[in-house]
């Protein structure tokens, strides 16, 4: 019970300065991803649906995407409200039957496993892939693989226990793995798609662009760590391979990195987030001075699609019942 009262009185709140949005179609889009996923993922139990639905999951979800194309915005919340259930899945499989499952997860990705018709988080899968995959032209389906290519380095990083256990050794290294397995680069691949953004090859590869990519990656992950970390270490545990058992959390790689205890180490990552926002912010600027007419256009697409993400990512760590339900 002590524990618990010290977690409880830890104060993670952090205010971010970019603000979410709702499209004015939230409450329609929201309607239509519950119907799919009643339909297709929790049509067997009725208490499944109940639980679907208490979680209330599908505004956040448009927030996170709430500037992409009218006609694209209801695929991507439904494609990444997926890899939200996948990763519940996971986390409740031991070591070598998530491996397991990723595997047949990224053998349907790559269109060499067909989902068992029994599976309905299989069948769902290759469902909204075909769905990614037929919207649009080529430039379009390049985008769709560029998300597919993204997912499958999410899911290998998702089912290595033991390079996730060893990226804990430091706050730089756990920064860096921990980019691959939070499913950033997929949800920033989504942006891309969703956005209609073509970067061509001189932006793509622009030192810049990316930069701003992993410090809007590091900043999504860093706010769950923040807001996470005290029911993670009331309940939540990892499993490795040899069974051993660890909180997979920058909180704890700060603290012993920074020599401090968890508030301390919560304070210190309050102030490196900020930081980040500013890092971000004067990237952004950057990017803006550099490019001109459609790059331009492209560039504060790209700017735009990524703070509206942080934004949501943020206010959904502060209220959502995963992160808040023993408080």
């Amino acid at each position: 019970m002590a524990q618990s009262n010290s977690l409880v009185e830890l104060d993670c709140s952090y205010d971010c300065r970019f603000i979410p949005h709702l499209p004015d179609k939230a409450e329609e889009i929201k309607a239509n991803i519950t119907s799919y996923y009643i339909a297709n993922l929790f049509s067997d139990s009725i208490e499944r649906q109940k639980r679907y639905l208490a979680q209330d999951l599908e505004e956040w979800f448009i927030m996170v995407f709430s500037g992409a194309l009218d006609s694209r915005l209801q695929i991507t919340c439904i494609w990444y409200e997926y890899f939200f259930f996948f990763d519940d899945v996971i986390e409740k499989l031991d070591g070598e039957k998530a491996k397991a499952c990723i595997t047949r997860v990224l053998g349907i990705l790559n269109d060499i496993q067909e989902p068992d018709p029994t599976n309905r988080l299989e069948v769902v899968l290759k469902d909204i892939t075909l769905m990614l995959m037929s919207i649009g032209d080529e430039a379009d389906r390049i985008l769709a693989r560029n998300v597919l290519s993204a997912i499958q380095e999410y899911c290998a990083a998702m089912g290595n226990y033991k390079k996730r256990k060893d990226s804990m050794d430091s706050f730089e290294t756990y920064q860096q793995y921990r980019l691959l397995e939070a499913a950033a680069w997929p949800a920033f691949a989504l942006v891309a798609w969703s956005y209609g953004i073509y970067l061509p090859p001189h932006m793509s590869t622009d030192p810049d662009v990316r930069e701003l990519g992993r410090l809007a990656g590091l900043h999504a992950c860093f706010v769950n760590d923040l807001y996470s970390y005290r029911v993670e270490a009331l309940h939540t545990q990892y499993k490795d391979s040899e069974d051993a058992t660890f909180l997979y959390n920058s909180i704890p790689v700060i603290m012993k990195e920074q020599r401090t205890d968890a508030q301390g180490a919560m304070d210190y990552l309050k102030v490196y987030i900020s930081h980040m926002e500013e890092k971000f912010l004067q990237t952004s600027n950057k990017l803006r001075e550099r490019y001109i007419g459609e790059e331009l256009g492209m560039t504060n697409r790209l700017v735009e699609g990524y703070e509206r993400l942080l934004a949501a990512n943020w206010i959904w760590s502060v209220y959502c019942g995963r992160y808040n339900s023993f408080v």
